[in-house]
């Protein structure tokens, strides 16, 4: 969750990205205080039309990997 007047604040063109979500965690976190929550506050469908699943698996193990050292 975030305040409107801190999601203004998101370049507009970080919208043109499937990853939007990414980007507005790296955006809000340069300005604003963040929390990470211990609940499960979303879920993924996995499908073959997915942002995740129509990557490679080698890709997917690379985006894991990055996620693993930022501890995203």
């Amino acid at each position: 969750m975030a305040r409107k007047a801190a999601l203004d604040e998101i370049p507009k063109k970080c919208y043109d990205y499937d990853i939007t979500d990414w980007f507005m965690g790296i955006f809000l976190a340069q300005k604003h205080a963040i929390a990470q929550l211990k609940e499960i506050m979303s879920v993924y469908r996995i499908t073959y039309k997915g942002l995740w699943s129509r990557h490679s698996k080698e890709d997917q193990h690379q985006i894991q990997v990055i996620n693993a050292t930022l501890k995203v």
